[in-house]
């Protein structure tokens, strides 16, 4: 039997460790291709809602024709004399719900603030309007006129 030389014994023990290299890296999975298909959302990752848009979402749903958003002036948060000043402005109201930051007041109604009321509220607070127009059923029966 002939005898491997040095030379070929290292050329041996080169390939062997190249090749065991090869083989342990490429077990793994190819992350680029990993990656490359569509995100999943992680459960439970909702991006948490604006205290504002999570009370007007439920005046919408609640169907009010029209929502006020008062804020303070100085966007501080909403003291128990402000409370009580816009309770005391807006009687006849359908809901009044302060936001959890506690710094606004949604108040959904079906039927617009009387000007007065506006007027005394603008003098401390900022005021939004949002009315909210209802879909109105305009399909007839078209066999009627037949």
């Amino acid at each position: 039997m002939k005898t491997m030389n040095k030379k070929t014994k290292r050329v041996a023990a080169s390939s062997a460790a190249f090749i065991l290299a090869c083989l342990l890296f490429s077990c793994g999975g190819n992350e680029g291709i990993l990656k490359s298909g569509k995100e999943t959302p992680a459960a439970n990752a909702a991006s948490p809602k604006d205290p504002v848009d999570k009370e007007m979402e439920a005046m919408r749903t609640a169907g009010f024709e029209h929502v006020y958003l008062l804020k303070r002036n100085d966007l501080g948060k909403l003291e128990p004399s402000d409370k009580e000043f816009i309770k005391a402005q807006t009687p006849d109201v359908n809901r009044r719900v302060v936001t959890e930051d506690e710094r606004a007041i949604l108040i959904g109604s079906n039927t617009e603030l009387p000007k007065e009321n506006i007027d005394t509220i603008w003098k401390y607070f900022s005021i939004g309007y949002y009315p909210l127009s209802r879909a109105r059923n305009v399909n007839r029966n078209s066999n009627a006129n037949k």
